[in-house]
């Protein structure tokens, strides 16, 4: 079916058990191209049922609380779809899943706020535009794939906003820079080209003083993008968010994401000034 695929169609199956459709998931399907088909279940057995007459080259799992799929039954999908892609797409209450428990294998395992980038990436997989990350993947091969799906057009240093780093952290400020690719770009707001365009802003750790720090930031910059970089829980991306940030963002996001979502928010400022 995978090969299938390249040719003409994608059929995606989504699995979760809530009666509505995933933020991540309802968010991306309005997004994929015609020769993508989407079928819903909200059981294993119901997917089952699927996988009798048309076997799905994509599936992409919801899940929302530890221990929502056991064992059992991720053994079974697994013998269902044995072929096929994988993407498990956690919520908040999942965060500590990957340390004290192994149902799912680290390369199908994503938090929700990348759900969307990782299912970008096992599309283009399914289009042969890319190889496949391993099911056997360990942790370090998982990250390493994620951090290096880049987006050549959105790296031009001519075409990338101007981009100030304000962190805490002097060795990720430092990576962060580098890895967007451009000299050019800046840790602090002074710019010999004028003003940024955007200000990726390090969360972390979030608190009350973070808050007014973040706070007066937007009030200084009032037409520039700012966007938010954590590692907590998205439990506080609705704070952070309130206090002044276009956008927040996973400090272990992919750079083609932070590329396309800097690029985006860039854009959408501009367009209201």
């Amino acid at each position: 079916m995978a090969e299938q695929a390249t040719r003409d169609r994608c059929l995606i199956a989504t699995l979760h058990h809530s009666a509505r459709v995933a933020p991540p998931i309802g968010r991306l399907l309005g997004k994929l191209p015609a020769s993508a088909q989407v079928r819903t279940t909200q059981s294993v057995d119901e997917l089952a049922a699927l996988v009798e007459s048309d076997v799905p080259d994509l599936l992409v799992v919801w899940q929302e609380w530890p221990d929502e799929f056991p064992a059992c039954e991720v053994a079974r999908l697994f013998d269902l779809l044995p072929v096929s892609r994988w993407v498990c797409c956690y919520g908040p209450w999942c965060l500590a899943d990957g340390r004290n428990r192994d149902i799912w294998p680290p390369a199908t395992r994503v938090p929700w706020s990348r759900a969307e980038s990782r299912i970008r990436q096992e599309l283009s997989v399914l289009r042969g535009e890319h190889a496949p990350l391993p099911l056997t993947a360990g942790r370090d091969e998982v990250f390493a794939y994620d951090v290096d799906r880049s987006d050549g057009e959105l790296s031009s240093p001519l075409r990338f906003p101007r981009t100030a780093v304000i962190s805490c952290d002097p060795e990720y400020r430092r990576c962060l820079l580098e890895s967007l690719g451009d000299s050019r770009r800046k840790s602090r707001l002074q710019h010999s080209e004028g003003l940024p365009d955007a200000i990726l802003w390090d969360a972390d750790p979030w608190n009350a003083v973070r808050a007014n720090s973040l706070w007066e930031l937007r009030r200084a910059h009032a037409s520039t993008a700012i966007l938010a970089l954590t590692s907590l829980s998205d439990h506080y991306a609705s704070e952070i968010l309130r206090n002044g940030a276009d956008e927040v963002l996973p400090k272990l996001g992919s750079l083609d994401q932070l590329r396309r979502r800097v690029s985006g928010v860039v854009a959408v400022r501009k367009g209201a000034t």
